[in-house]
């Protein structure tokens, strides 16, 4: 299992997989989506 971080910003969030950034996404669900496709 990757460790990951979602960060909140205003009007997105970022998602970071093992200190790499991994991309924007409008939602939560959607980078925990792309989290446990991964």
């Amino acid at each position: 299992m990757s460790n990951y971080i979602i960060v909140q910003k205003r009007g997105y969030v970022e998602l970071w997989i093992d200190g790499k950034f991994a991309g924007n996404f409008d939602t939560q669900e959607e980078a925990q989506a792309e989290v446990n496709a991964a």
